[in-house]
């Protein structure tokens, strides 16, 4: 996926303020990719939470509140 300049320039601001370096125009892309990649990953239903038709199911903690 291709990033404008501004989501570039603001991953690499927030980068630089977090840990004080600074990116490249090319490093801040591989980096912005793979946090979203990341985020991606774990923002999956883990299969347990998958019914067998697809629909999710609420988790034991869901069902409890």
């Amino acid at each position: 996926m291709a990033y404008s300049e501004e989501q570039l320039n603001i991953f690499a601001g927030a980068w630089e303020k977090s840990y004080g370096e600074r990116l490249s125009r090319g490093e801040a892309g591989v980096q912005l990719q793979r946090l979203v990649a990341l985020y991606r990953t774990i923002s999956r239903p883990l299969p347990q939470d998958i019914r067998d038709d697809g629909d999710l199911e609420q988790s034991s903690t869901q069902q409890a509140a």
